[in-house]
This record gives structure tokens, C-alpha cells and sequence, in this order.
């Protein structure tokens, strides 16, 4: 089953063609990369995927459901969920309070229940608090969880923000850059927790610029320039094909330019 699709999707600001017919496939229990220059639509396509963008044509396919034109929380209570190339944490709150912040997309006692303390809120605040332990713990960061998240160092604030993620147990997580910024060690290490998601079964869709950790994690390998798809493949078929070499190095006559 496929589990995410893309028709011919496109997303035009004005004269400027961000994303351009693409069609992209996301198979379940997989690492599918997307790569390419700076200004290459990655970002774009995220945003058309979560339903923060609106596309200009063309057709989103999640879990069997046409989702095109859907609002940010209905396809995230489909399964979905992402992270940032900025980070977004909670001032304020500790680890696991950001974290917990994921968990209640699985949650059902409403304001009501809230405001009025009734025990069916505490039993979903004591699930969401064991679904944020529970993220946590997969992701390094049970020795700080109960830490303000902002004074975390940048590395573990950004596995905070992972942990978010996966604390909404999704069926699909975008993880756009998740390794920005950090050390050869850090990424690494980031890169080895991402695997072991997926080897529990999780499917991620990544955009980074890590090229050595994309080619080593990836079981396919997407390639952007200019909003098109350059080249789609296994990793070690797009490092080899001549479109991918030109458009990240430049073709010969320009290098002699």
C-alpha cells in the first residue's frame, strides 16, 4: 500500500513556480529523502503535504484519502506529523511538557472535562504524560525531561522537538532538516534514532542537507530543483546521475565560465 502519493501538484507565488508537477511516492516502513539546491521547493512541498499551503493544482493522496485543500489539524488527526527547520518549542515549559504537547491529538476529554477537572481528564493528562515518557525515552532525553526545553543545549533541543513528533505516534512524520545545525556527532546520532523509528515501523519523509547521512539512511532518494524532480531513485542511482552531479556542482562550461 502506498501510503502518501502526489499527483502533478504544484504551488505558484505570483510568476514564481515553487513546486511544479510533482509527483512523489512515499512507501510505508520507509526513509524517503528529498534533496536538492537551496530554493528547490523542499520546504514548499512540506508545507502543500500538511496542509499549511494550499496548492495552486494538483492532488494529495494520505492513507487512501484525497486530502488536497485539507486544514493542518485534519490531516494531522489522519496521522501525520512534522517538524521544523527552525525550532519550535514551548517557552517556558519543561521537556516533557513540550513533548506532551504531541500526545493529545490522541486525546478526547474536551474543555469541559478541563475546566471542571472531572476524571476523565486526568485519566487523558496521565496517558499524554506516559505517551511524552515514552517518546522521550526513545529519543535520549528521560535524564532531562523535566528541564525547561530552552535551556536545553541546541543538539537536545532539537531531539525535543523530534520527541514531539513522534509522541503523536503518527503514520507519516516530515522531518524538514532535523539535523541543522548540529555537530558530525550530534547528526549522527540523530540520524541512528531516526532508523530505529523506522525499524519499529514508523515511515519518515526527510529533507536534509546532510548529504553523506541522506545517502547512508535513505531507502530512496528524491531530488528537487527549481519546484520539479530532477531525479527519484535509490540513493546510490541519484549520486550517480549526471542531472543531480550538474545541478548541485555546476555543468563544466560553467565551472570554465
Amino acid at each position: 500500500m502506498t501510503l502518501l502519493a502526489t499527483h502533478r501538484l504544484s504551488k505558484d507565488f505570483g510568476g514564481v513556480h515553487a513546486v511544479r508537477d510533482v509527483d512523489l511516492v512515499v512507501e510505508p516502513g520507509a526513509i524517503t529523502a528529498v534533496i536538492g539546491p537551496n530554493g528547490a521547493g523542499k520546504t514548499s512541498l512540506f508545507n502543500l503535504l500538511c496542509g499549511v499551503l494550499p496548492p495552486s493544482s494538483g492532488r494529495i493522496s494520505f492513507l487512501d484519502n484525497d486530502v488536497t485543500g485539507w486544514s493542518v489539524s485534519r490531516i494531522a488527526a489522519l496521522g501525520m506529523a512534522r517538524t521544523f527547520q527552525n525550532l519550535e518549542l514551548f517557552r517556558g515549559l519543561t521537556v516533557r511538557e513540550n513533548v506532551q504537547v504531541g500526545a493529545h491529538r490522541h486525546l478526547h476529554a474536551g474543555v469541559v472535562s478541563a475546566a471542571l477537572r472531572l476524571p476523565r481528564h486526568g485519566r487523558a493528562e496521565r496517558e499524554a504524560s506516559r505517551r511524552a515518557d515514552q517518546a522521550c525515552e526513545r529519543l535520549g532525553l528521560s535524564e532531562v525531561r523535566d528541564r525547561l526545553a530552552t535551556a536545553l543545549p541546541y543538539g537536545l533541543q532539537r531531539r525535543v522537538e523530534l520527541a514531539r513528533a513522534v509522541a503523536a505516534e503518527p503514520k507519516l512524520l516530515l522531518l524538514d532538516e532535523p539535523m541543522a545545525g548540529l555537530s558530525g556527532g550530534e547528526a549522527a546520532t540523530v540520524a541512528e534514532m531516526v532508523s530505529g523509528l523506522v525499524a519499529d515501523g514508523l515511515t519518515v519523509l526527510l529533507v536534509e542537507h546532510h548529504m553523506d547521512t541522506v545517502m547512508r539512511v535513505s531507502d530512496r532518494v528524491v531530488v528537487m530543483n527549481f519546484g520539479e524532480v530532477l531525479a527519484d531513485g535509490a540513493p546510490a542511482a541519484v549520486q550517480a546521475d549526471p542531472a543531480v552531479i550538474e545541478a548541485y556542482l555546476g555543468s563544466d562550461d560553467e565551472g570554465a565560465a
